[in-house]
């Protein structure tokens, strides 16, 4: 075996690990998976809903969570940090991506 087979097997030996314990280690694969199992579409409507009968942020993640939403874990993720950095400003709205289904 050559010394780049050895590499490229090492490197695939590599990658696959790391896909492997990514969901757990990454939170941006974290972040990706919630993404892929939520219908976004339906959070986004259900947040403009929310919006619109909210005269607070404390309305609008109450409201959320009578719909079946959660306010998103704190994160070293750049969205999350964003979303938690906006709590107890009353004057600013989290976006829909600040919320992932309760389950």
């Amino acid at each position: 075996m050559t010394a780049v087979v050895r590499l490229r097997l090492r490197a695939s030996f590599i990658i696959i690990l790391l896909v492997a314990a990514g969901c757990e280690a990454f939170p941006q694969l974290q972040s990706l998976q919630r993404t892929a199992s939520e219908p976004r579409r339906q959070k986004v409507r259900e947040h403009q809903a929310c919006l619109g009968e909210s005269r607070s942020q404390t309305d609008l993640v109450a409201c959320m969570k009578a719909r079946g939403y959660r306010f998103i874990a704190p994160a070293s993720d750049p969205r999350a940090q964003t979303c938690h950095s906006m709590l107890g400003t009353e004057d600013e709205f989290p976006e829909a991506y600040c919320f992932e289904l309760d389950r």
